[in-house]
């Protein structure tokens, strides 16, 4: 029970650490003015979620992909969930399917 409320409750944060992200990504594309005191608190925010992105990707992502990460990449900014997803979404195997689901 606790692992679930766990995996939920990182779900959700994950979800809005993205909202976060798209937020601010969007404002930089449409070149608006984004207060100082924003983005000192988007810092920490997308730090978090690099760290959280990478632990789902240890976890979750060597269980739904039987497969070790880290092994294709030094960088580190390869070794995320998200990252993991796209690689594979165009593949046809049951792990494309997986990344597209």
């Amino acid at each position: 029970m606790k692992l679930a409320l766990i995996l939920w409750g990182s779900t959700v944060l994950f979800y809005l650490l993205f909202l976060v992200w798209a937020s601010y990504h969007q404002a930089r594309v449409w070149h608006r003015t984004i207060p100082w005191e924003a983005l000192v608190l988007i810092g920490p925010a997308v730090l978090f979620g690099f760290i959280l992105d990478v632990v789902w990707n240890t976890i979750l992502g060597s269980a739904l992909f039987l497969e070790v990460p880290w092994v294709e990449d030094w960088r580190p900014w390869t070794w995320t969930y998200t990252n993991r997803l796209k690689r594979w979404k165009n593949d046809m195997t049951w792990r494309g399917y997986e990344a597209r689901w």
